[in-house]
């Protein structure tokens, strides 16, 4: 982010759940307490003003990705546009970390937002890049072990802790597309027994301007009061009527829009059970084919999403997927067969196979039920709440096609949408896998030379490829006998590591020995550290920007109660709109 950028946008979020009932559930503030109980235990406690900053917790900037139990969310949409404490959604819950009980969910009290007049940007060796207000906490690695310091404090080389493993929200995959779709594009076909019961008109088979026009015939008012109640002119609503002579506007149907079917007096389940088909309709009454909408996020769906997402060309009608694997290219038509009973097409295109999916009705569903396939890619919380076997498909469908294990033996992953990247970092963490992430501007693939922006996740541990393997896999052989003999590998993992450059240095000095000549690049640096905790890992902070602030626990951490460490290096920042 820009340092303008920055400016405009620097908004502090702080979800607030962390509420201390006595003195002892206070964290950080040891020196206070300590005179807090001096004065209870010599029964003189003088009139006391207790002051700080708002969002002394976590305090992150709004395109910051949270964790809650709805899904990914970035926190500007989780705490709102309004200046102050506020109340937060009803039901929501956030990923928070308590000494005592680790990670989970937990409901905020308030949420809070405002503009912060300084901030810090926090870059890590993994790739992450979290700007927070200067006096969020984050657990460092010191001579002592682990503490938590204020961002302002991080020197370049800190080794911050970052989880490994990141809990994930629990959900039964069930999707409400009935309330996702658009209920005016979309018309339903329902089953005769329901049509009869609700008496369903032949008039709501029908878009727009006609559709009100034939319901003002049905009621048997004028041209005139027709033509003034829709906006039309007398000669429309004239033509609409010779059409309509023959037709039986009482009879019931058994198409109807979804708004229509939204407002019958049914229960949600009653109408899930009815509903036989959906149809996309066009505003001039065009209609795709009519599918059967998949109720729940099967493993075939989310292989088709993971496909699609990864190398299909999706328009308003079209998903186009493109691949020279012919097991892909099958997988593909075999999940659209499964989940839609639609058969894609076969072609190519400058000599690249694609397989094509022209349903309008089918595009519409997955846009509005999956916001992950958007252009500049919503997270799609569908996704993470998903049960674990629906989850593992997409996750094995997205690296079936860009994925792939290099000569070195690391798991390789290159988007150009960031937040697909994101998506995914959190889903490998809900299967315990760390993944780091690079960004990076090269050339495009595809020919026109064009330097675009692209986002690399990167898994590399044998640990982390023996998890990888076991939970997601690949599905082509050979991209799963190159992960399975990396994953074998008996090797040092490349977290959870001492820093013991002060100590190496010192020992050098005293022996009057080359230090360059005997340490490893790692080493080499000249970033000074201890031993840590063996559950840490370091980080790195870098500058300061915008922000948005989030309290979640009494620590203010997120992920799982294990960690990986980066340096880091932080920078300054001048104002910007913040919330907590």
């Amino acid at each position: 982010m820009s340092e303008a950028a920055a400016e405009e946008t620097g908004r502090e979020i702080w979800i607030e759940k962390y509420r201390p009932q006595s003195l002892g559930d206070v964290v950080g503030h040891e020196a206070v307490t300590d005179r807090l109980q001096r004065y209870i235990s010599q029964q003189d406690l003088p009139h006391l003003l207790f002051a700080g900053p708002a969002g002394t917790g976590k305090c992150v900037t709004g395109e910051t990705p949270v964790l809650t139990n709805r899904g990914v969310e970035r926190i500007e949409n989780v705490v709102g546009d309004g200046d102050g404490f506020a109340d937060p959604d009803g039901g929501l819950e956030v990923a928070t970390f308590d000494e005592g009980d680790g990670f989970g969910f937990a409901e905020p009290s308030k949420v809070f937002g405002k503009r912060a007049d300084e901030l810090v940007r926090v870059s890590t060796r993994d790739g992450s890049e979290p700007t927070v207000t200067p006096e969020h906490r984050l657990l460092v690695v010191d001579g002592d072990g682990l503490s938590w310091t204020r961002a302002e404090q991080l020197q370049p080389g800190d080794r911050i802790a970052r989880p490994l493993e990141a809990p994930l929200p629990e959900g039964d995959g069930r999707i409400e597309w009935i309330d996702a779709l658009d209920g005016d594009r979309v018309f339903v076909h329902v089953t005769e027994e329901f049509a009869a019961k609700h008496g369903i008109p032949a008039s709501q088979n029908n878009v727009g301007t006609k559709r009100e026009v034939l319901e003002g015939v049905r009621a048997g008012r004028t041209d005139e009061q027709i033509a003034d109640g829709t906006g039309t002119t007398e000669k429309t609503v004239r033509e609409y009527r010779r059409r309509a002579a023959d037709t039986d506007l009482d009879a019931v149907s058994t198409v109807c829009s979804l708004s229509y079917l939204r407002s019958l007096d049914a229960s949600k389940e009653t109408l899930h059970e009815h509903v036989e088909r959906i149809q996309y309709v066009s505003p001039n009454n065009s209609r795709s084919r009519p599918v059967e909408p998949p109720r729940e996020l099967t493993t075939e769906l989310a292989t088709l999403l993971g496909l699609a997402l990864s190398e299909a060309r999706i328009d308003r009608s079209r998903i186009k997927f493109y691949n020279i694997d012919e097991t892909l290219l099958e997988a593909f038509s075999e999940a659209a067969r499964e989940t839609f009973g639609i058969e894609p097409k076969r072609g190519k295109q400058k000599d690249v196979p694609y397989r094509a999916i022209d349903n309008r009705t089918v595009v519409h569903y997955l846009r509005h039920c999956f916001a992950v396939l958007d252009d500049g890619g919503t997270v799609s919380s569908r996704i993470v709440r998903a049960p674990a076997e629906p989850r593992r498909a997409f996750l094995r469908a997205v690296f079936d096609a860009e994925g792939h294990v290099t000569e070195n033996g690391i798991l390789e992953l290159t988007q150009k949408d960031e937040s697909v990247v994101t998506l995914l970092s959190y889903l490998l963490a809900g299967e315990g896998v760390p993944a780091r992430r690079k960004t990076e501007r090269k050339a495009a693939t595809n020919g026109t030379g064009e330097r675009r922006e692209y986002h690399t996740l990167y898994v590399s541990s044998a640990s982390a490829l023996s998890r990888f393997d076991e939970r997601v896999g690949f599905t082509l052989p050979t991209n799963a006998d190159r992960l399975a003999e990396d994953a074998a590998r008996d090797v040092s993992p490349n977290h959870d590591t001492i820093p013991v450059q002060s100590a190496v240095s010192e020992l050098c000095e005293t022996l009057y020995l080359p230090k360059d000549d005997l340490l490893t690049g790692t080493l080499k640096s000249s970033n000074s550290h201890r031993k840590p905790s063996r559950r840490s890992n370091g980080w790195k902070p870098t500058s300061t920007e915008s922000r948005h602030c989030r309290r979640r626990g009494p620590t203010g951490a997120t992920g799982s109660s294990r960690y990986r460490s980066g340096a880091t290096s932080a920078r300054r920042r001048v104002s910007g709109r913040t919330g907590c």
